[in-house]
């Protein structure tokens, strides 16, 4: 055998072992303790895989990681508009988790914006339902409400929203000035009224009572 063979045969024998440590090392797949693996064979979901090592076909294989604890992330609605017309801005807080991995990969190209987004159009919905003062007072019946509805949504993106918070309502500087303005109308006006009330009693008829108001 002359020495250009016996350097042939050695570098066949070397690549033959490159690729069978390639396809060991490919078939053996680590999914941590707080994720859920999705094994994806020539385009097809297979199975689903637990923490730990787990088998898999090599080169033909795509292992997607789901992530399953419980996340957090907030986010502000703008300009949500009440039934008498006031508007808010609202910042919100959601936790949530992944549930069922299959679905939250399969049915939603991104649950995290998805979430976000019909969170959004919610409380734009629940907001035009109520006055100022129920969005701005009932935050914990608004909270349960949306929990409940939301749900039933992102239950479909195999995810569940464990809590929700309003954390700050707050009325637009302008819709303030003009909440106030009306509160102190309708005060004089009270006030009015009872002045005119208490002096028929005595029989003595006040044509007008002005007051003057700072705005």
């Amino acid at each position: 055998m002359t020495v250009e063979t016996s350097l042939l045969l050695y570098i066949i024998f070397l690549a033959v072992m490159v690729f069978v440590l390639y396809l060991l090392l490919t078939s053996v797949v680590k999914i941590l303790p707080y994720e859920e693996g999705l094994l994806i064979v020539l385009g097809t979901f297979s199975r689903k895989l637990s923490p730990g090592l787990n088998i898999v076909p090599p080169v033909i294989s795509n292992v997607v990681r789901m992530d399953l604890r419980t996340r957090r992330f907030s986010t502000v609605v703008k300009n949500a508009s009440t039934k008498d017309n006031k508007i808010f801005d609202i910042d919100i807080s959601v936790t949530y988790k992944v549930v069922d991995p299959e679905k939250a990969y399969f049915e939603i190209m991104n649950y995290r914006e998805g979430t976000e987004t019909l969170i959004k159009a919610m409380v734009q919905a629940v907001a035009g339902d109520l006055t100022g003062r129920e969005l701005a007072w009932k935050r914990r019946t608004i909270e349960e409400n949306l929990l409940e509805k939301l749900n039933e949504q992102v239950s479909l993106w195999g995810l569940k929203i464990e809590n929700i918070d309003l954390d700050n309502v707050e009325m637009l500087a302008a819709e303030k000035d003009g909440l106030r303005y009306t509160n102190r109308i309708e005060l004089a006006a009270r006030i009015r009224e009872k002045i005119h009330s208490e002096t028929r009693k005595f029989g003595v008829a006040i044509e007008s009572v002005e007051f003057g108001m700072e705005l």
